[in-house]
């Protein structure tokens, strides 16, 4: 490297790779506006290439990207094979279709799709098959592109089935896709003539007119798709993106280095660390010194031009990285000047300062004057989970493709108990068993549970309830005068000249004959602990034991979760203690403390460590500072 020190270079040590796409790309701008008109920017790094190009759009310039990069990578071939998935499925994939809904090609308007989508798509519903989909909304004026492109899907799924060769499946894919991509669109999209070059390439073909079956068809399909390169037009000459091998026996004017880091530049991985030369060599294993060594004289060459940016990133992904060997090595070698570019406009827009933490004060008017038991939990976790869900009214949407079967699970479970408890105990616990089993059964069956296997593997657990529960009712039965399920109850406080009402669902409530009562809380998923409900963490109780007291009239009351498991552990019951008059006082001074108008409802910096009510995070500005 002796001829390195006669060279000017400078280097960019930015903290990730997105500030270093940025700078680089600051950097090719001031030195255009220097008379510098060939630039090249020579890495194997497409990360950092594509941010590169992203941020010289700002400054309204295309450069010439040499790079191939693989066919099958380009969004309009992706669209070309996911329309593929969508008339050979047989089952709907909800992600699938919205993608397809989605994209630019499809040329629906952005509106139309997002409609759809929270109408028919953010709900509880299942749907089995695109049919069902168009059933639902084919009367529906608001919905008329997407029944169309919907109809073309269903009118080729046939056609496409009946295909025999991979010619004869491949010819009708095409003829799909021209059906839904309108032809304005296709001529602006030079990759799609190697769809149609490859159908003629096919034509003449033997193996292409073999018969096969319609899954090797997509697999080959595929693999060919990836075998092609695929390269942008070319834009202006002075500043082009080339590869290590590329760039060889090229001068430039100025020569940019990213990604000067270990395993882009030397870009060497090895298999086999563990493995020392030579035991390599006898398995004959891939010499890693060979890369190494093309490596070093493609940087050994690119440092030989006038002029020369070198780049790093000291974070990739989140991960620390280590610092190139040939740039290590050129430090020693040569005196390198560590450059920031930075524009006016480059600060206003990268340069910010952290938003206060989410702290909002509605007036007292809309404040809720309503409470039930898991709002007041939403206040006590995080004021602003409550602020968002009761004041701005703020649900988030359901998931696509998520069911939540353990959910379904105990929501089915909690409506058959109730329909059970209602009648008299059976005299046997076989009897018990296969009433619960009917009701839970009949609850299940427009559920997400309703699968066959399924409905099975729940069937199973709450047969291993039931004869738990049959003996627990068994014992008590003696002592019981009788017993309320899923009944609300609801009390009224005077709180700073406000009418305040606090309300509870009960799952059930047992009235004794000596006076007493017991309030039950059956649970299928996570069971509080007795330190949560005395800390206030789980108020439930507390609430519930409050408002019973109002209604009831009396102080006999105690609390008792039924823990409903159906695995090892069938079931069990677990005895709760609550303080009443602890649980008054701190309730009127929760809402209290809410009525004022210049109380506001803050963001809890907890939220990220309990993971509760997590579905409101993303609306939370969080400055811990």
């Amino acid at each position: 490297m002796s001829q390195a020190v006669s060279n000017d270079y400078r280097i960019i040590e930015a903290k990730n790779e997105i500030e270093e796409g940025r700078q680089i790309a600051l950097a090719i701008v001031d030195h255009l506006n220097s008379d510098i008109h060939n630039i090249g920017i020579v890495t194997e790094n497409r990360i950092v290439a594509k941010l590169i190009k992203e941020n010289l759009k700002r400054y309204n310039l295309d450069i010439n990207d040499t790079v191939a990069r693989s066919l099958i990578e380009l969004n309009e071939v992706k669209f070309f094979l996911l329309i593929f998935e969508l008339a050979v499925n047989n089952t709907l994939d909800k992600v699938a279709l919205l993608s397809f809904l989605k994209h630019p090609l499809t040329n629906l308007t952005i509106n139309e799709v997002e409609e759809f989508e929270i109408n028919y798509f953010r709900i509880p519903k299942i749907y089995n098959s695109l049919f069902e989909v168009l059933s639902q909304i084919e009367r529906n004026e608001q919905y008329l592109g997407i029944t169309q492109v919907i109809k073309t899907v269903l009118e080729f799924k046939p056609k496409i089935l009946s295909g025999k060769t991979f010619y004869s499946f491949f010819s009708e894919h095409l003829r799909y896709f021209n059906t839904l991509v309108s032809e304005e669109i296709r001529n602006s999209l030079p990759s799609l003539d190697y769809l149609i070059d490859l159908k003629m390439e096919l034509k003449p073909l033997t193996y292409a007119h073999k018969p096969i079956k319609i899954r090797r068809y997509k697999e080959l399909l595929i693999k060919i798709l990836s075998e092609q390169s695929y390269r942008d037009e070319e834009f202006i000459e002075e500043v082009q993106i080339l590869t290590p091998l590329e760039a060889r026996l090229q001068s430039f004017d100025l020569v940019i280095i990213p990604s000067l880091n270990e395993g882009n530049f030397p870009d060497i991985t090895r298999d086999w660390p563990l493995i020392d030369a030579a035991l390599a060599t006898q398995f004959n294993f891939p010499n890693y010194q060979e890369p190494l060594g093309f490596g070093a004289h493609d940087f050994n060459s690119l440092i030989s031009n006038r002029k020369v940016i070198l780049s790093r990133s000291r974070y990739s992904q989140g991960k620390e990285t280590t610092e190139s060997r040939f740039l290590s090595q050129l430090k020693v070698a040569t005196s390198i000047e560590q450059v920031n570019y930075k524009s006016a406009e480059d600060s206003e827009i990268f340069e910010y300062k952290p938003s206060a933490r989410a702290n909002p004060k509605p007036p007292l008017s809309a404040r809720p004057k309503k409470f039930s038991v898991s709002s007041i939990e939403r206040l006590i976790y995080n004021p602003y989970v409550y602020y968002a869900k009761y004041i701005l009214n703020l649900n988030p949407l359901d998931e696509l493709d998520v069911t939540s079967i353990k959910r379904d699970f105990g929501i089915h479970l909690h409506k058959a108990l109730a329909e059970i408890f209602e009648q008299t105990l059976p005299l046997c616990a076989e009897k018990f068993t296969n009433d619960l089993l009917n009701k839970f059964k009949a609850c299940a069956e427009k559920s997400v549970l309703s699968d066959s296997n399924t409905l099975q593997f729940w069937l199973k657990r709450v047969e291993r309830i039931a004869p738990w529960l049959y003996d627990y009712e068994k014992e008590i039965l003696p002592n019981l005068k009788g017993s309320l399920t899923e009944k609300r109850k609801e009390i009224n406080f005077n709180i700073a000249n406000t009418t305040i009402s606090i309300s509870a669902i009960f799952d059930r409530v047992m009235l004794y004959k000596d006076g007493g009562i017991k309030i039950i809380d059956y649970k299928t998923g996570y069971t509080p602990l007795q330190k949560e409900v005395d800390r206030g963490l789980s108020p439930q109780f507390p609430i519930e034991n409050l408002i019973l007291r109002e209604v009831m009239n009396t102080d006999d009351i105690s609390q008792e979760y039924i823990e409903l498991r159906g695995k090892k552990d069938i079931a069990n019951s677990k005895p709760i203690t609550v303080d009443s008059k602890v649980s008054r006082t701190e309730l009127i001074k929760l809402i209290t403390i809410f009525l004022d108008p210049n109380q506001g409802y803050f963001t809890s910096i907890d939220l990220e460590k309990n993971q509760r009510f997590k579905e409101y995070q993303h609306l939370i500005s969080l400055n811990l500072e």
